[in-house]
C-alpha cells in the first residue's frame, strides 16, 4: 500500500513540474512576443526612454523568473532518482529546452536594451545640436 502511495506521488510531483515546465515556456514566448510588439522608438527621446524603461521591466521580470527556473531545475534533480530512465531523460530535455529558450531571451532583451540605448543617446545628441 505504502509502495502505491509513494508511485502517485512521485506522479503528481512529475506532472507538477511538467505543468509548472509548461507555464515558464509560455511566459517566455509572452515575453518574447512583447518584445517583437514594442512599438518602434521613433526619433523624439521621449519615447524612446519609454521603450527603454518597458524592455528594462521586461528584464526585470526574467530575472525574477531566472529563480523560477532554477527552482524547477532543483525539482527536476531531485525527481529524477524516483522516476525511470525514459522519463528522466524526458524531463531533463524538457529542462535543458527551457534553460535553452530562457538564455535566448536573455541575449534578446540585452541586445534590445543595447540597440535602444544607442538610438536614446543619438536622438539626445540630435536634439541637443538643434536646441
Amino acid at each position: 500500500m505504502r509502495k502505491i502511495q509513494s508511485i502517485e506521488l512521485v506522479e503528481t510531483s512529475v506532472n507538477s513540474l511538467l505543468a509548472e515546465l509548461s507555464d515558464i515556456q509560455e511566459w517566455i514566448n509572452e515575453k518574447k512576443l512583447q518584445l517583437k510588439s514594442l512599438p518602434k522608438p521613433g526619433y523624439q527621446s521621449a519615447c524612446i526612454e519609454g521603450t527603454l524603461q518597458e524592455i528594462k521591466s521586461i528584464q526585470r521580470e526574467t530575472l525574477n523568473k531566472e529563480i523560477v527556473i532554477l527552482s524547477s531545475e532543483k525539482k527536476v534533480e531531485t525527481l529524477c532518482t524516483d522516476i525511470d530512465q525514459k522519463e528522466r531523460d524526458s524531463l531533463i530535455h524538457d529542462m535543458n529546452s527551457l534553460k535553452s529558450k530562457f538564455d535566448d531571451l536573455c541575449k534578446t532583451l540585452e541586445s534590445e536594451l543595447t540597440k535602444i540605448d544607442t538610438f536614446l543617446s543619438k536622438s539626445k545628441q540630435f536634439e541637443k545640436e538643434l536646441g
